[in-house]
C-alpha cells in the first residue's frame, strides 16, 4: 500500500494528468471497502480501522514524495532566469540568486514623488509600462499606449507617484526637500511615465481589444493632469491609512471618475501592427471580480527615506515559493492558447504516434538565417511503442478471459488488462515447476531493465539547443529520427 501511494505520488509529480491514475486507485480502494461493508461475515466496525489506515497512507505518503519533488526543484535551481521576473510575483522571483534584487536593498515603504515600477501581482501579466508610440485612431483614442509586459526595460518601467488632493484639487509631487509624505492606503494618487512625462488616465473610451472595459492610456505633458489621471490606492487587505509597503503588500487602482479598477489580462496581447512584440492589453475595468487588478510595487526609488531593507529579505520562504510555483503554473497553463506557428508545435493527436516532437519554447537570434535557440521536448519511442502494444492487447486478453471464464469456470483468472505480467506469466510456465518463479522474476527485471536502458540509448529526450527548426541537430539523439512516425528534428 505505501508503496502504491509512492508510485501516485511520482505520478501526479511528472505531470497533472496523472490525477487520472489516482482517481483509477482510488475507485478499485473504494470497490475493496465496500465489498468489505457488504460481507455478511465481517461486521461493519471493520470497515472502518480499514478506511482510516488507507486515507492515512495514500494521503500522506503521495503527498511527501509530491511536495519533495519541488524541495528537491529548489534546492538544484537557485539561480534566477535572466527576464524571468515578469512571469511571476516579486517575491517568488526576488527568492532566487543572480537578479537584479542580489545586493540591492530599498526602502519598506514609498513616499510621494518617488520614482517606482509597478508590477501585477498575477503571474504572467508583467510589469506596467508605457512609451511614445500612441493608439490607432481607426481603433480607439489616439493617445500614449499603456500595456504590460514580462520583459524589465527600466526606461518604459518606471512611474513618479504624487498625491492628488481631490478637495483642494492640487497635486503634491514630493520632489521638494520637505519631509517625506508616505503613500497610504486610500490615498488619491497620479502617476506619471518617468520617461515621457504623460500620466496614467482612463476615460470613457473604450479598449483596443477588451471592447466591453476602458482604455488606459498616458495623457498630459510634464506630468500635468486632472481628474481623469487621478486614481484611488487601496492596499488589499489593510485599513484606510496604511502605509504602503513594497513588494509584500498588493494594492488596486480605482480610478477617480469612471469608478473602474486598473486591470492587465494575460491572455490579451495587443496586435504587433501597432504595438510591440509581447505586449498585452491594459484595460480599467468595473468588475471588482475580475482577475489582474492587484498591482505591487516591484522596484522603490524613495531618497527621503534611506536605505531600508534588503531586497532579498523581502522574498518568500521554501514554502511560499512551492506555493507561488503552483499558482504560476496554474495561470501559464491557462494561458497557453497562442496558435501563431501552430506547425512548429505537436499537436495531441500527433503524441501517441510520436509524429512529431515537441518545442517547449524558442528564441530567434538570426531572423536572416532563421538560427535560434529552443528547447524541445521528446517521448522515449521504446516506452510509447510498448504501451500502444498494451493497449492494444489488452481489450484482447480481457475477451479471452471472459471466454475461458464461460468455457471452463472453475479456471482461475489468468489476466486483469496487465499484459507485461500476464506474458511473463505465461512464458514462465513453460519453464520447469521448480525453477518457474525464478523465471518469472527475471523476465520482470529484464522488462524493467529495457526501460531503463531504453532512456539511456535516447538520451536527451529534453534538451536546449542552437539551430534551424526542422533541420538535423547534433545535439539531438539520431535514432529518435528512425523510430519517429513524422519528424524528431523538431
Amino acid at each position: 500500500m505505501a508503496y502504491t501511494a509512492f508510485c501516485l505520488g511520482v505520478v501526479v509529480s511528472i505531470k497533472y494528468v496523472g490525477v487520472f491514475t489516482v482517481g483509477v486507485v482510488g475507485v478499485q480502494t473504494a470497490y475493496h471497502l465496500v465489498s468489505l461493508a457488504l460481507d455478511p461475515r465481517r461486521p461493519l466496525w471493520v470497515v472502518l480501522p480499514h478506511t482510516a489506515v488507507r486515507a492515512v497512507v495514500f494521503v500522506s505518503v503521495s503527498s511527501v514524495v509530491y511536495l519533495s519533488a519541488f524541495l528537491l526543484h529548489f534546492l538544484l535551481l537557485t539561480k534566477a532566469s535572466v527576464n524571468g521576473g515578469g512571469f511571476c510575483h516579486t517575491e517568488f522571483y526576488a527568492s532566487f540568486e543572480g537578479n537584479e534584487y542580489e545586493n540591492v536593498t530599498f526602502p519598506e515603504h514609498v513616499h510621494y514623488g518617488a520614482n517606482i515600477t509597478i508590477q501585477n501581482s498575477r503571474p504572467l501579466c508583467g510589469y506596467l509600462e508605457s512609451w511614445y508610440d500612441l493608439f490607432p485612431a481607426s481603433v480607439t483614442a489616439p493617445c500614449q499606449q499603456v500595456t504590460s509586459a514580462t520583459v524589465r526595460d527600466d526606461e518604459l518601467l518606471m512611474w513618479t507617484i504624487k498625491k492628488v488632493d481631490v478637495e483642494a484639487g492640487s497635486v503634491l509631487d514630493g520632489s521638494g526637500e520637505g519631509e517625506a509624505v508616505l503613500v497610504r492606503s486610500g490615498d488619491h494618487v497620479m502617476l506619471t511615465h518617468a520617461a515621457t512625462g504623460r500620466s496614467l488616465r482612463s476615460h470613457g473610451h473604450r479598449a483596443p481589444v477588451t471592447r466591453r472595459q476602458l482604455q488606459v492610456c498616458g495623457y498630459g505633458d510634464d506630468g500635468v493632469g486632472g481628474p481623469f489621471e487621478t486614481w484611488q490606492l487601496l492596499v488589499v487587505g489593510a485599513p484606510l491609512g496604511t502605509p504602503l509597503s513594497v513588494v509584500r503588500q498588493s494594492f488596486l487602482l480605482r480610478h477617480y471618475k469612471m469608478e473602474c479598477y486598473l486591470r492587465a489580462n494575460e491572455m490579451v496581447k495587443l496586435p504587433e501592427e501597432w504595438a510591440f512584440n509581447g505586449a498585452k492589453e491594459v484595460t480599467c475595468t468595473r468588475n471588482k471580480d475580475d482577475t489582474g487588478l492587484q498591482w505591487h510595487v516591484n522596484w522603490n526609488n524613495s531618497p527621503k527615506l534611506g536605505a531600508g531593507v534588503p531586497a532579498r529579505s523581502l522574498s518568500v520562504g521554501l514554502w511560499g515559493k512551492i506555493v507561488h510555483q503552483h499558482f504560476t503554473m496554474f495561470i501559464g497553463n491557462a494561458a497557453l492558447v497562442d496558435m501563431k506557428g501552430e506547425e512548429r508545435h505537436a499537436r495531441p493527436w500527433m503524441w501517441p504516434v510520436l509524429w512529431q516532437v515537441q518545442t517547449l519554447g524558442s528564441y530567434v537570434m538570426n531572423e536572416t538565417s532563421g538560427e535560434e535557440h529552443y528547447a524541445v521536448g521528446m517521448t522515449n519511442p521504446y516506452v510509447t511503442y510498448l504501451n500502444l502494444i498494451c493497449l492494444a492487447a489488452t481489450p484482447m486478453l480481457a475477451l479471452a478471459h471472459a471466454f475461458y471464464g464461460k468455457r471452463r469456470p472453475h479456471q482461475s483468472p489468468v489476466a486483469v488488462g496487465v499484459v507485461i505480467s500476464w506474458t511473463c506469466r505465461s512464458l514462465s510456465r513453460r519453464w520447469r515447476v521448480k525453477g518457474r518463479e525464478t523465471v518469472h522474476l527475471l523476465l520482470l527485471t529484464a522488462c524493467g531493465a529495457s526501460v531503463v536502458a531504453s532512456y539511456v540509448a535516447f538520451f536527451p529526450l529534453a534538451t536546449y539547443v542552437k539551430g534551424v527548426q526542422f533541420e538535423k541537430n547534433p545535439r539531438l539523439n539520431p535514432y529518435l529520427d528512425y523510430l519517429y512516425a513524422g519528424s524528431a528534428v523538431a
